[in-house]
């Protein structure tokens, strides 16, 4: 490789140019759409197709500058035909018009989450980092392999490199206005360099092979947690904004500190600040505790309204005069401490004089990302029938304005009616859900039902890991019931417990399906749905639901899930280390094969294969495939009717635009054929379908 200095320099460019000019703001504008250039967006058509789901238009990285000035974040849209992301980045202003402006360059490809050296799903969030005198802020870019970092100038529009990335960087932070500090971690052309050449005398068998995925090879390293790994490069430096040169810095040298509620950090001008205290100390070590907010500032009263405790706070912070608080939390209309089970959100304020508080905004949906300038709240807004949108709500009065709205073209959409469905476990606790009606409903008929299940609180997209487009199927005469049990909720003593191991124990697993069944069974109450023609949908833990409730019951006409099971070389499949260790403590064993594990032993496949009576689809990732292998093998080998499709080069989350569309597309030919006996004409599905009939063909003999 090139010495790492003479490379910086010798690719150091600054691109001059200010913003695309900004037209007229109107929440309708497809400002968005405008500076994504050509690419295709959603459709303007009313009815809502895997084709708009799959083009939805996600908000990023929002941040407002320390002076509460501006507002900078990214929208990003998958372009399937090229099975990539177009990513831009805006500023807008907080106060009166917000007058969107995009900056001029491109935002790469999302920096995705890594799991056993792949990509975990490309969407975490690029966060924006202000400078702070609030003149420029920093974004990190990802292209090909490498991770590089960008300096754009709020006045002028000019965008500069400061790093181009072939070291990748990681942390990026301010040590003065012009003074930008980052590290860099991984050098992908070393690892693989160093991959090469351990590879003439074979790679080593060690923690950084994974026997789960297909290519047993090593994988790339987390710089973060291994730093001294070869291929990590570990630096620290800090890029000159006048000078635009680069040089190493002391990783311990001083950060600037932000001032300003935009910096999110609860702390008033004067030091004090916020904090979430346990209501009950018992219970201080649970995942999701019942907390107060509350505060050291002199002369504050406590405050006792019951606003002020909740389990799901989001954020908090001042107001402008320090004199009152704001915080946003996850809340329902059942009235309890812990705000369970969350379907809501809302804005409060609470005086600090008076111990005082009001809810300022409500909405049936999710706040997120949220963060104040002067006396309005800014926040991600998402509800079931809008896709995520910035509004800013005033603390004073509760009004609520639209600030950047990337999917217009989502409020002419055609909507089926929706119900809110309260569930209850055995104990109690609720739970909710969200029944979706046929588009074309027609009260005479009765129509098959899809259960999606685990976790949809906004928009509905399609569940955890977005793989179930809802509004699609209700377009093609479905309903679907979207059931959420994805955070549980506290014991009847409104006081909070440790999180019920939902994911892992058999106990969980029965809760789940018992939460789920309930639903079922409201549905078929309406007298509208054909409770032979139901189908059950799941990713993840949601997957490991189907798999559980496939093993003890028939009631199901078709299932599908987007995971590896568990079977008995779970634990041997994870790599040896921190991530085998945690799978196996999560199952309380010391064992890797543990045959007296009745936990594995009851949710595994190879000892029941031949159980399985429903026709059963599972959508996996490449790198997930080999996931309970011997369950799957035990339930073909049985003559099953099970069919796996597996994507290239996807992990647990699939990420790539084009695996969303053959998903999509898998399962509403799956559901269609065995809920309305429905087949595709295109000649090159013929094989398909043929195996399809067959499998039917074995189900009736």
């Amino acid at each position: 490789m090139m010495n790492r200095p003479k490379l910086f320099l010798a690719t150091m460019m600054i691109v001059a140019s200010n913003f695309v000019a900004s037209p007229a703001f109107t929440q309708n504008s497809d400002w968005a759409g405008r500076a994504f250039g050509g690419v295709p967006g959603p459709s303007a058509k009313a009815e809502i197709t895997i084709g708009d789901i799959a083009r939805l238009r996600d908000i990023g990285g929002l941040r407002i500058s320390p002076d509460g000035e501006y507002l900078a974040f990214s929208v990003r849209q998958a372009v399937p035909e090229n099975n990539a992301y177009v990513i831009r980045w805006f500023i807008a202003r907080t106060r009166g018009d917000p007058d969107i402006t995009s900056v001029n360059i491109d935002g790469g490809q999302p920096i995705p989450l890594m799991l056993l050296g792949q990509p975990q799903a490309a969407l975490p969030d690029e966060l924006p980092v202000w400078s702070p005198d609030s003149k420029r802020f920093a974004v990190r870019r990802m292209t090909g392999r490498e991770i590089g970092l960008w300096v754009i100038d709020v006045a002028s529009g000019r965008t500069t490199m400061a790093a181009e990335g072939a070291d990748e960087v990681e942390h990026v932070s301010w040590m003065s206005p012009s003074r930008l500090k980052y590290t860099t971690g991984l050098s992908f052309e070393r690892y693989q360099a160093l991959v090469d050449v351990e590879g003439r005398h074979g790679w080593l068998w060690d923690g950084r092979i994974a026997p789960s995925t297909s290519r047993l090879r090593p994988t790339v390293p987390d710089c973060t947690a291994s730093p001294d790994d070869a291929a990590c490069a570990n630096q620290t430096r800090v890029f000159d904004v006048t000078t635009v040169t680069s040089e190493p810095v002391d990783p311990s040298a001083s950060d600037a500190r932000p001032t300003g509620e935009a910096t999110r950090a609860p702390r008033r001008a004067d030091g004090y600040s916020l904090r979430l205290d346990n209501v009950d100390p018992r219970y201080a070590g649970a995942s999701t505790p019942v907390v107060r907010i509350a505060t050291d500032a002199p002369g504050a009263k406590k405050c006792r309204s019951d606003m002020c405790i909740g389990a799901r706070f989001r954020s908090f912070g001042w107001a402008s005069n320090g004199k009152r608080a704001w915080f946003v939390k996850s809340t329902s209309d059942l009235g309890r401490d812990d705000g369970a089970p969350g379907d809501m959100a809302g804005i409060f304020e609470w005086r600090l004089n008076s111990g005082g508080a009001r809810k300022t905004y409500s909405i049936a949906g999710t706040l997120d990302n949220c963060q104040a300038a002067s006396e309005e709240v800014f926040c991600v807004e998402e509800s079931a029938t809008r896709p995520a949108a910035i509004v800013a709500v005033s603390l004073r009065t509760g009004k609520r304005r639209v600030i950047a709205n990337p999917n217009p073209m989502f409020e002419r959409k055609r909507y089926p009616r929706i119900e809110r469905l309260i569930l209850h476990d055995a104990s109690g606790g609720p739970y909710f859900a969200q029944l979706v009606y046929p588009t074309s409903f027609d009260p005479s008929k009765k129509y098959p039902l899809v259960i999606t299940q685990y976790n949809n609180r906004g928009f509905l997209r399609g569940q955890v890991g977005n793989e179930y487009p809802i509004y699609p199927m209700a377009e093609a005469g479905f309903f679907v019931l979207s059931v959420n049990w994805g955070r549980p909720p506290n014991d009847q003593t409104k006081l909070s417990i440790d999180r019920l191991n939902l994911d892992y124990s058999l106990h969980g697993r029965e809760i789940v399906w018992n939460v789920i069944e309930s639903g079922l069974d409201s549905a078929i109450a309406t007298g509208n749905v054909d409770e032979h023609r139901v189908a059950l949908t799941g990713l993840s833990a949601g997957a490991e639901i189907v798999n559980y409730v496939l093993q003890r019951t028939d009631r199901f006409a078709a299932a599908i899930a987007s995971s590896g099971a568990q079977d008995a070389t779970f634990f041997a499949l994870a790599p040896e280390g921190p991530l085998r260790n945690r799978l196996m403590n999560e199952f309380n064993t010391k064992v890797l094969f543990d045959g007296a594990n009745a936990a594995l032993n009851d949710m595994a496949w190879s000892n029941k294969g031949e159980k399985l009576r429903t026709p059963y689809l599972i959508n996996v990732g490449e790198y997930e495939a080999m996931l309970g292998f011997e369950g799957t093998q035990s339930i073909i080998h049985a003559g099953g009717p099970l069919e796996i499709r597996i994507f290239p080069d996807e992990q647990h989350i699939k990420y790539q635009p084009r695996t969303y569309i053959g998903i999509y597309e898998n399962n509403m030919q799956w559901l269609k054929f065995w809920l309305k006996d429905e087949v595709d004409p295109s000649r090159e599905l013929a094989v398909q379908y043929k195996r399809w009939r067959e499998m039917a063909r074995k189900l009736r003999d």
